[in-house]
């Protein structure tokens, strides 16, 4: 629901900059309203399911990382929405240097599982305050105030976003499931494999569709001229993307599967053949 609410809110100012801080101002407010929901369900769920105080303790961690992942996407959406994606890449390297320290630190000191969560933690609060300051500085300046009916349009408008994201979910998932109840797992452990390389690559085309998202929302409605125009070049720009690929990986699939996945994997080279349109 929250990362739902966020692409609306990127669609919103995309649309209307005017009312850019009463719509980010009620999205930080059903942020903050849906993460203490959040976090209490997780909480409630784990002390259900276990009893062990470190998964317990690392569950809490976990969810408080979440939380702040959640928080650092609301800036992401108004980078998104004014179409400056640069500050968003910026904020991303960031926490993920910060991550990437705190992993290291974490193995030189034998900090445990713990300190894992730790360093997600420090990275997702790093994140979350480096976008808050340069959306603050650069783009809209908040005020601790929501406006009632816009926090109940977003939930709104991400109710319908919330079920296609779960069918999503269950999609990527059921095909696997439904292969292990009839064959092996060594057939599974083949189709799966390549399944991941095709999943990997879907993010040349997300991210171009990141980009085109807010050009959509802003024409749409207001110069179907420019609607068109935008939806004929990004469907062009993906075919000339995604055509190449998937004929090299059909013609060299015996070649990407022994690089990528070994030769154990040589038997799922038919797979990709096919997975890869």
């Amino acid at each position: 629901e929250i990362m739902n609410k966020l692409k609306i809110l990127t669609r919103e100012v995309a649309k209307n900059k005017e009312g850019a801080l009463r719509l980010y101002s009620s999205a930080l407010a059903i942020q903050g309203i849906l993460s203490v929901i959040t976090f209490g369900i997780i909480a409630i769920s784990i002390n259900v399911i276990s009893s062990s105080d470190i998964v317990i303790r690392a569950t809490y961690l976990c969810a408080i990382a979440v939380i702040f992942e959640f928080i650092g996407k609301t800036f992401s959406s108004v980078f998104q929405a004014f179409e400056r994606m640069e500050f968003d890449s910026y904020k991303t390297f960031l926490s993920q240097g910060i991550f990437l320290l705190g992993i290291i630190a974490v193995a030189k000191f034998n900090l445990g599982l713990i300190g894992i969560f730790y360093a997600l933690i420090l990275a997702g609060c790093i994140d979350a305050i480096f976008g808050f300051f340069v959306v603050q500085s650069g783009f809209v300046k908040f005020q601790p105030r929501g406006n009632l009916t816009e926090v109940w349009f977003l939930a709104k408008e991400a109710i319908p976003l919330g079920f296609k994201r779960v069918m999503r979910r269950i999609g990527f998932r059921i095909d696997t499931l439904i292969l292990a109840a009839f064959k092996s797992s060594a057939e599974v452990g083949l189709f799966h494999g390549v399944y991941k390389m095709v999943q990997a690559l879907q993010f040349l085309a997300d991210g171009s569709l990141q980009a085109i998202f807010p050009i959509f929302s802003r024409h749409y409605g207001t110069s179907h001229g420019s609607f068109d125009l935008a939806y004929e070049k990004s469907f062009k720009f993906l075919s000339i993307i995604g055509v190449p690929i998937a004929i090299f990986l059909s013609f060299f699939s015996h070649e990407v599967i022994m690089l990528v996945l070994g030769k154990k994997f040589i038997a799922a080279v038919p797979a990709l053949q096919i997975l890869s349109w």
